[in-house]
């Protein structure tokens, strides 16, 4: 999907080890779910640690996206291969295999395995299927999530 037409979905408080999809419990998380972690390896001291224990973590939606809208914010002054290359760079796709959804989940037997491989000029994600075939992907979803053949 091209970045341009991007939607930027934020999980702030849901625990995804709880979710009714088992897909999402293996590959999704959320703001509250992956501080709880990073706080339960941290040396907490004995007020942090009680606050860990019964899974109150200080988080603020409103400081959360004002954070998040002051980093996008930044973006702005760029023209987009600048935004594009910068997005390469910390995009977790680019190098791994993947399952590609054209039909969304309903319709597995359209599903394919292949390897995200860069961006088009235009901000598609471009794979390479096992079949050495290059695609753009327009609307397609995307999962990085364990395959079949693993």
């Amino acid at each position: 999907m091209s970045l341009v037409r991007s939607v930027v979905q934020i999980n702030v408080f849901e625990d995804m080890r709880n979710h009714p999809d088992p897909a999402l419990r293996e590959s999704a998380t959320s703001v509250a779910q992956a501080l709880r972690e990073w706080q339960q390896q941290q040396q907490p001291s004995s007020a942090s640690a009680s606050a860990t224990a019964a899974g109150l973590i200080p988080l603020s939606r409103e400081r959360l996206l004002a954070s998040f809208a002051s980093s996008l914010e930044s973006l702005a002054p760029l023209d987009f291969a600048s935004v594009l290359s910068l997005y390469s760079r910390f995009d977790m796709l680019l190098g791994q295999r993947i399952v590609v959804m054209p039909r969304k989940r309903e319709h597995a037997a359209s599903f394919y395995e292949a390897l995200a491989t860069g961006y088009s000029p235009d901000g598609y994600l471009v794979v390479r299927t096992d079949e050495g075939q290059t695609k753009e992907l327009v609307a397609e979803e995307v999962t990085i999530r364990p395959t079949t053949g693993q």
